[in-house]
Order: C-alpha cells, then structure tokens, then sequence
C-alpha cells in the first residue's frame, strides 16, 4: 500500500488544480505517507485533536475536537470526497458519515481491509458513482493492476468529481436555491390561512437541508418579496413541523397580512452529485375550515337553587304522604269528578304520579331530618330540592276523566 499511496499522492499533487486542498486525519502510516509525496505540501492540512501536533513535518496541523473521537466525527462532515485505503472500524465509520451527507467516498479495495467491506464499511460507498467509469473503477480494486494505473484511474476519477462539482457551483450560482417547493396561500386560495403542516422524507437514509419560509408582499412597489422564517435551515433524513398564523408577527396584527406562498427550500449543494429523492407532503388549514371544525364551547354549568328551608320535627305530621287515589277508580262526590272508570291507556301515567308523590315524601322526610348544617349538606340539600321541583312537577299532569 506505501508504494500505491506515495504514487497516488505524487499524481495528485501535480495534477490537481491550486484550489483544491487535502486534508489528513494527522495519524501515522497511510495518511503521513500521503502528506510527505503531495507536491511541496502548501495544500495539505492535518486534522488532529486540540493539543495534539501530527509530527509530519509536511502540511499544516489544524485542531478539531477535544480527543481522536471527536475529530473523527468532524473528519466525515468537511470534505467534499474521500479516499479511502486499508482501515479498520474508525475508517468505516468516517467513511459511513461522509457516505450518508451524499459526498464520494473512493475505496481502493485492492488495499483490503475496510476499503474491501470490511467493518461494516457503507455497501453502497462500494459502487461504481456515475463520474467514473467501469475501468477506472475496476482498476482501484484490482491487485493485478499496476500501482501507476491504479494511481491515474483515482487522479481521472477525482478530476470528474472535481469537474461536476465546479459545473453544479456555477448552475447553483445563477439559480439559487437548487430545490425550491412552493405552497401558494395568496387571495386565490379560498381563505385566509389559519395552520400549517409539513412532513418531509428522504428516501435511502440520505441526508438533505432543508428550511421553511413564509413569503410577504413586497412593502414598497417593485421591491423584492420580504421573508419570514418558520423552520431554521436544519440538516437530516427526515422533517416534521407546523406553523399557526396566530404565530407569526404580520400575520397576527389587527389588520394582517396574508404570504404570498410558502416556500420549502432544499439544499443539497454539499453533495450535489447524489441525486435525491423525498417524499413531501403539506396539509394546509384555512382560517374558516379551522373554524367550522372547532367544538362548540361547553355549556356553562348550572347555578345553584337557594337552599330549602329546614323543617323542624314537629312538622313531622304535615309531611306524611297524601292518599293517592286507587288507580282504577276515583271519589269524585267532594270534588265534581265522575266515578267512571279511567281510561285505561292512562294507567302508566298513574302510576309514576303514584311514584312521584312517594318520592316527594321521602325526600321531605330527608329535609327534616338533615344533620348539622355544612358545605356538604347544602349542596345534599340543594340536589334534593331539585329532584322534588321534578317530583312536584308531575303531580299536575293527573289524567282524570271529567263529568
């Protein structure tokens, strides 16, 4: 592998352009070795922990992280592409996080190790990108190529994804941002809008940036729209959020102001040549819909009677239950009533008349013999001067049959 990578090192550093850098993890071996042959090593940096020095002698030491843990995390997040040679579990992990951010990640396989597959390293980082061709990729997993070819298959490989990547700067210079979705929320939508919901998916676990903007009239004429941010620029595989109006400063003033759309902007301009896809779905709410969908508001509760006024025990008499007529007959010599018979249909509601009047006596009885007067007892009471109001109120409707 030493000779592999002195050559690889030697190639790049005649071949590539002033203004790409490379960047080593400042750990012996592999990555020495490559600083030590890269040209006069102006455009190498070493990345190694706070307090630490790399030693090389070639390059310049850069600090990240406060031990070799952190600094491997950090390694996978600052290039725009990797090679990798050799390695154990450390090179797959990094090589796994540059993979998920969407970046190139050049294993040489004929060096074995991680580079071949080993330690979890990322299957997909195996496959051929679209930059490369089927030669120049067979030619870094190859033992029976030469070491100088397989040295200029890694410089042609590079100089393409260096290529696109100057290509993809320049197309997302004239058009920013490179993805753009807009929900239009204008007079044209129906009604005002009352909420926001948005849920968004990258498909293969890739990772893409992401944030929400809430687009305004411009406040002069002819000026540029004015912005409103709803979600900060966020980077991850997957999004979830939701906005009110009542939220938002222009539109929560007495007389608001209503976006012009609602702008979802994706960035992958750090990956640009992994396509992605995702899935983005927006449920809109306007102010009416929200309305009709509300529940009634509840019923306000119902006051309280004024207590009953206690009886004492020598009311005792006047409390026992009047005599109720027989059901089939009534005596109506005193009171101008027939003796007839009554209609039978009117049976059933005799017989809660019957029960109501049984009721009243033994809710009466109950008034009279409360305990000591306290909060639980009046309200004991008041419950009972409601269910006699109720028994009261069916004493009336005694159907008897007039003469």
């Amino acid at each position: 592998s030493k000779a592999l990578i002195e050559a690889i090192a030697e190639k790049l550093g005649a071949a590539a352009g002033s203004k790409i850098l490379f960047l080593t993890g400042g750990m012996p071996g592999v990555q020495e070795t490559f600083a030590k042959h890269c040209g006069d090593g102006s455009r190498v940096w070493n990345l190694v922990p706070i307090g630490h020095q790399s030693g090389y002698g070639s390059g310049t030491d850069i600090h990240a992280g406060t031990d070799l843990e952190a600094r491997k995390a950090i390694f996978g997040l600052v290039g725009d592409a990797y090679i990798t040679v050799e390695g154990g579990p450390g090179v797959s992990a990094e090589a796994k996080v540059a993979h998920e951010r969407g970046v190139a990640v050049l294993p040489l396989r004929r060096t074995g190790g991680a580079s071949d597959g080993m330690f979890d390293f990322p299957q997909k980082a195996l496959q051929k990108p679209h930059f490369a061709s089927e030669e120049q990729w067979s030619l870094l997993a190859s033992q029976d190529a030469q070491v100088g070819e397989s040295a200029e298959a890694v410089s042609c490989i590079l100089a393409a994804c260096v290529a696109e990547a100057a290509c993809a700067a320049e197309v997302a210079s004239l058009a920013e941002p490179t993805m753009v979705e807009e929900a239009h929320v204008g007079s044209g939508g129906g009604g005002r809008l009352g909420s926001l919901e948005w849920s968004v998916i990258v498909l293969d676990e890739r990772l893409i940036d992401l944030e929400v903007v809430l687009h305004f009239r411009a406040t002069d004429p002819g000026g540029n729209l004015e912005c409103e941010w709803i979600q900060e620029r966020a980077s991850g595989r997957k999004f979830c959020g939701s906005f009110d109006a009542s939220e938002s400063p222009r539109m929560s003033k007495a007389e608001p102001e209503l976006p012009e759309a609602v702008v979802f902007e994706f960035d992958n301009s750090y990956s640009w040549f992994t396509e992605k896809e995702l899935e983005l779905i927006v449920v809109l709410h306007d102010e009416e819909e929200e309305l009709a969908s509300r529940p009634p508001p509840p019923l306000p509760a119902p006051r309280p009677t004024s207590p009953p006024r206690r009886r004492d025990r020598h009311d005792e008499a006047s409390l026992q239950a009047p005599e109720l007529p027989k059901l089939g007959h009534l005596s109506g010599a005193s009171n101008g009533l027939s003796t007839a018979p009554l209609d039978t249909s009117c049976g059933a509601k005799l017989e809660v008349v019957a029960l109501a009047a049984q009721l009243d006596t033994w809710l009466a009885r109950a008034e009279a013999e409360q305990p000591t007067s306290s909060e639980d007892v009046m309200e004991v009471l008041v419950r009972i001067s409601e269910l006699r109001n109720m028994c009261k109120q069916k004493l009336p409707e005694l159907p008897l049959a007039a003469s």
